[in-house]
């Protein structure tokens, strides 16, 4: 309950102190409390005081990004520039030789392109290229730089970009996983600009094989294609991407592959091509190596069904996704399947289950998360947030006990009721 205090008391000081003000200006029927537009904007103000309020949380560099890019949302852009800035001025700069500095600058020049702070973005990638060079190789530094292959695309320092490829190893798995999926991220880039003949030379360049990042590096350029209304752009790459898919060797992947397809078609409006390869890969999910991979790829197929309106295919599938995950032997991997189970079933407005599995989600740190059930808890709020229910996502927020979480979920609730037609966050695949 500490948590859910906190932000109602901010949210309740901010409300009073606009109504007021607006209250001496021209009545209260005027006032951010009878404004939806104007409540939003204090979200926004209630998640700057959190990152102050919470027990530290203005020190995590996360944190700052996550509310940098709600009050981009909100189209506060100089204040998003202003944090982003001024993390950035206070990073340290005498850890040499560590990966966390280069992880920190990553993320910033990243989060300042998603804010289009182009000058900050390509200061700072510039800077993390400068500072990585200084570093031994090894997978985690080349996964690092690779992000920053899409921010110079951004800023449109092609030189860089490229010069970045170049020096990119890709002598194991490892290294061509982060090669591929960097390139992947820079076609994406040029798409999203419009370059869609870049976009497509820049496709090409994954020659070290992995047939997952060839194929959905084609249906992210086909994605923006059909938003961009170049349908004949979006079918060829679609096309290619399935021709792709049968020779993957792994479900999982062929899965992800196959959903992204889906959404192409989703987005274009071809509805029953959309269901046709969301059903191909909901039965290649089930080929996985793993039970947990097996449960997570279908519960991404549901995802990608949600997102285009397809609730009933969406339900039926999570009911497997879920049968699955309870049967995986493993503590940990059931728990982490649980919680990435518990954010597909909010995405896709199944609430009341969402709550139910959020119950046997525990309370324990997992990887880079604080606690699986703060995270899953922040997910099911996204999702209200999502369906437009405003009220029980900030009421969610209750069951958010860590620091991190909380900031994060307040600023993607704010993000999404700026724009409804965001999408869930990218997970693994």
């Amino acid at each position: 309950m500490k948590a859910l205090l906190i932000i109602f008391f901010l949210l309740a000081t901010v409300l009073i102190s606009v109504a007021t003000k607006a209250d001496e200006r021209s009545g209260l029927e005027h006032s951010c409390l009878s404004q939806e537009e104007v409540k939003r904007s204090c979200l926004v103000d209630v998640a700057k005081q959190l990152l102050v309020t919470n027990d530290g949380a203005s020190a995590k560099l996360d944190g700052r990004i996550e509310v940098s890019l709600a009050l981009h949302a909100a189209g506060r852009s100089n204040e998003a520039e202003e944090m982003l800035r001024a993390a950035w001025e206070q990073l340290p700069h005498t850890d040499k030789g560590q990966l966390s500095r280069l992880a920190d600058l990553s993320a910033l020049a990243t989060a300042s392109k998603n804010t289009t702070n182009i000058e900050l973005a390509q200061k700072i990638a510039d800077g993390a290229v400068t500072y990585g060079n200084t570093l031994d190789n090894s997978a985690k530094k080349w996964d690092l730089l690779g992000k920053l292959v899409s921010v110079f695309v951004a800023v449109g320092e092609i030189q860089a970009a490229q010069d970045l490829v170049q020096q990119m190893p890709e002598s194991d798995y490892a290294y061509a996983a982060y090669k591929a999926r960097s390139i992947r991220e820079a076609a994406a880039q040029f798409a999203k600009q419009g370059a869609f003949g870049e976009a497509q030379t820049w496709i090409r360049k994954i020659t070290m094989g992995l047939p997952y990042y060839q194929a959905t590096a084609r249906t992210d350029v086909a994605y923006s294609a059909v938003a961009a209304s170049k349908p004949a752009i979006a079918e060829k790459l679609a096309a290619e991407a399935i021709e792709m898919a049968p020779s993957f060797e792994n479900g999982y992947f062929v899965a992800g592959a196959l959903r992204e397809v889906g959404e192409v078609y989703g987005l274009a409006d071809k509805h029953e091509r959309a269901l046709q390869y969301f059903e191909k890969a909901y039965s290649a999910a089930l080929l996985a190596p793993s039970k947990q991979e097996a449960a997570r790829a279908v519960s991404r197929v549901a995802t990608g069904l949600a997102d285009h309106g397809y609730y009933q295919q969406a339900a039926q599938y999570l009911t497997k996704s879920i049968e699955i995950a309870e049967s995986i032997e493993a503590d940990n991997l059931r728990n982490w399947t649980r919680y990435e189970i518990v954010g597909s079933l909010a995405f896709s407005g199944e609430f009341d289950r969402a709550k139910l599995l959020l119950k046997r989600v525990p309370k324990e740190r997992f990887a880079s998360t604080q606690s699986l059930h703060s995270a899953a808890a922040r997910d099911l709020a996204w999702g209200f947030a999502r369906h437009g229910q405003l009220k029980d996502a900030l009421a969610q927020l209750g069951e958010i006990e860590t620091a991190r979480e909380q900031v994060q979920a307040l600023a993607r609730i704010i993000r999404v009721t700026f724009h409804p037609d965001m999408q869930a966050l990218p997970r693994y695949l």
